[in-house]
């Protein structure tokens, strides 16, 4: 038998740069990115991006523009590619590529086509843009050609709809993205000639496109970022807040407010986040828009219905899931662990509780789910104080764990999942599809952790999962909204929610079916109708009561973009329709063709904008250059990326964490979960390997067959 010995060797394309230009370590200053030169020590200074964001709020609408500068200091002709975020339920519908006095206007085209555009501009020189989504709250912006010394300014616009939740209207700007845990390629089963085959399948394929570089806390902030926001609510304000960010407030007499970073300019490192709240008895509780385009009418419902009463909670089973990965190091370990006890303190006698820490492998609390006495409570308080953060993301496994309906030994017990995570993994449809497939009677709910949490995943599990999802950016922020989730958890919800349109005309509704909402949710429908004319009503039941309300249409206010946010919610909601049916086709199909008809970015279409007139010379070459994120605030590197100057591989935790389940009593102090994490380039390589030998092994299986 023979053995091959495969070595991977990682590089990085060196520069020419004639001498004037190029520097040695000892001559460069904190903040420098650096590409390495074909004369050995010397090095160029790399594109950087600044960005400058703008955000118009009318009651519950708002547009933002993102305006990215890329700025090329190096002495050859450069292609940056850089990764940011936006909100996951934003409509991203324009692309600008401004150069020198003149604006170059993006189109949408199906992924492909946008691709063959940009590739065959960047080879004839021409200056052009690219901006795709590779997922619903992560982009990249590609730009080719910028020249020796050149800026390049990029302008993207978006719609989304401001978020209310218990009283408060919210609103997040997503700052950074932060590094993604990737899981290794498994064994998956395929069906062929009527036969069962085992090969290796990556649950991230793109693992490439959503592994941005991240830079060293070290080399300072590297991207600095500006940001303001025109506020007009359509009511008087009671209070408004920017928790994670000093601004300045310029108040009108119109009741608008202006809102802008006190010091101008920040580090591209944390979210941004703004809530208000009306005065008492000027809370509006119906918010309707409509837009009319060409024959059809786009309405936007956001209703709060009346409070249900008291009613005395049934009994529950309470999991508490709490991810303690590298990622989660710092100050969200911190924020997690807190907010992890304070679920406790809700708990009932009459309730069950179990605790699964989740890392490279996962630990319960308890080998099933326990009777809530002091002294179970006391042995999971025991076990949350003792963990500690460190190891990969695999999510999976704990997540199928925390919804096995046989970890318990009673029936009839409302059965609550609280998934407590930064959310920072790559394979989100796998998770995704796990949950929809498993869920049955029970409700997950998702408690975003950290200053940067994967909003994409925590919204979508939530809503897969028939639940919600709460936000922790901060220590203070713990006790607030760990309160407002369990009034949530211990409240009635509204169910069996209907809406009934106008006959007469044709409608076509989102979310289908309408889910069950918890106490202080709106209930927020989008439509595209034939005719906007007549009563809409909405029938549910509330706290074990019939409950109803009727709708004029007619009184709808002029709301600019509701029609792409119809487009959006209905993009999302044939996504999620994959999870439970695993049709892709028929989805992906009608997907491109909202896409296209409403000018949006999506999973299968992309902006490209392109320059008419080349600009690089054809003899010159160009070097392609990714543009490194700053670390989240309070992320620790040696956490995500393992101990400086070595990579540390992730141990199979699986037996480890199996022993420490088996021979350690629950009242005990918990277990801590190993070490170990794998930084992306290397979780990217062994994935890449592995499916290669994978495809490898089943050709080969074909062609043996074949002969």
């Amino acid at each position: 038998m023979r053995t091959a010995i495969i070595i991977f060797t990682l590089f990085i394309l060196p520069f020419k740069a004639s001498a004037g230009d190029m520097m040695s370590l000892d001559q460069v200053g904190t903040g420098n990115l650096l590409i390495r030169t074909e004369t050995p020590g010397q090095y160029l200074s790399a594109p950087s991006v600044t960005t400058d964001v703008k955000i118009n709020v009318t009651g519950t609408i708002a547009r933002t523009v993102v305006t990215q500068r890329f700025e090329n200091p190096a002495d050859a002709w450069v292609e940056a590619v850089y990764a940011f975020p936006l909100p996951e339920e934003s409509a991203v519908d324009t692309l600008r590529m401004r150069i020198g006095d003149r604006f170059i206007e993006g189109q949408v085209k199906e992924c492909e086509e946008a691709r063959q555009v940009y590739e065959q501009a960047k080879a004839d020189g021409k200056k052009a843009s690219l901006v795709e989504q590779q997922r619903p709250n992560l982009f990249t912006n590609e730009v080719a050609n910028i020249g020796p010394g050149e800026v390049v300014v990029v302008q993207i616009e978006y719609q989304e709809a401001v978020r209310i939740d218990d009283g408060a209207f919210h609103l997040r700007f997503p700052m950074v993205v932060g590094p993604r845990y990737m899981p290794p390629a498994r064994m998956a089963s395929v069906r062929m000639d009527g036969k069962t085959h085992h090969v290796l399948a990556d649950p991230v394929p793109d693992r490439a496109k959503i592994s941005p570089p991240v830079a060293h806390p070290d080399t300072g902030h590297i991207n600095s970022l500006t940001l303001s926001v025109e506020l007009d609510p359509g009511f008087p304000l009671a209070e408004l807040e920017t928790p994670f960010h000093q601004t300045s407030l310029d108040r009108r007499d119109d009741g608008s407010v202006f809102i802008a970073l006190a010091d101008g300019v920040v580090p591209a490192n944390r979210d941004f986040e703004i809530t208000w709240r009306a005065k008492q008895g000027t809370e509006p509780h119906i918010n309707l828009f409509k837009e009319v385009v060409g024959d059809q009418t786009y309405l936007l419902l956001t209703l709060v219905p009346p409070e249900g009463g008291p009613v005395e909670p049934g009994p529950r089973d309470l999991m508490i899931v709490i991810d303690v990965s590298g990622s989660m190091s710092g100050a969200s370990i911190i924020q997690a662990k807190a907010a992890a006890l304070s679920a406790l303190d809700t708990l009932k006698p009459h309730d069950r509780l179990n605790v699964i820490a989740v890392a490279s492998g996962y630990a319960e609390a308890f080998s099933y789910s326990r009777v809530a006495t002091p002294q179970n409570v006391a042995a999971a308080r025991s076990f949350i104080n003792g963990l500690r953060a460190g190891g990969g993301t695999e999510l999976l496994p704990a997540i199928l764990r925390a919804l096995d309906t046989g970890n318990g030994d009673e029936t009839g017990l409302l059965r609550q999942v609280v998934f407590i995570t930064d959310g920072g993994v790559g394979n989100e449809e796998e998770l995704f599809q796990a949950i929809a497939a498993k869920l049955g009677d029970t409700r997950m709910f998702t408690v975003g952790i950290g200053s940067a949490p994967n909003s994409y995943f925590m919204n979508r599990a939530a809503r897969i999962g028939r639940g919600t999802y709460s936000y922790i950016g901060s220590p203070k922020q713990v006790k607030e909204r760990m309160a407002a989730l369990f009034r949530k958890l211990e409240s009635p919800m509204l169910t069996g929610i209907t809406a009934r349109w106008p006959s007469g005309g044709k409608t076509d509704a989102w979310p289908d079916p309408i889910p069950d909402l918890y106490a202080a949710e709106p209930v927020v429908l989008s439509s595209k109708l034939t005719d906007a004319t007549g009563t809409l009503s909405i029938d549910g039941t509330l706290a074990g009561r019939a409950w109803r309300t009727d709708i004029n249409l007619i009184q709808a206010k002029p709301g600019k973009g509701v029609a792409k946010l119809w487009a959006r919610g209905k993009i999302a909601g044939l996504m999620e329709q994959r999870y439970r049916s695993g049709d892709r086709g028929e989805a992906e199909a009608h997907i491109i063709e909202l896409a296209l008809e409403h000018h949006l970015v999506s999973a299968h279409t992309s902006l490209v904008a392109v320059d008419v007139t080349p600009s690089r010379p054809q003899g010159d070459a160009l070097y392609r250059k990714d543009v490194p994120l700053m670390l989240p605030e309070g992320w620790e590197w040696e956490g995500v990326f393992g101990e400086p100057g070595r990579m540390t591989p992730m141990p199979d935790m699986s037996a480890d964490v199996m022993a420490m389940i088996s021979t350690q009593p629950p009242s005990q102090t918990a277990p801590v979960l190993p070490q170990g994490s794998t930084p992306a380039a290397l979780q990217m390589l062994i994935g890449s390997l592995l499916l290669v030998l994978g495809i490898a092994f089943l050709s080969r299986q074909l062609r043996m067959r074949a002969a």
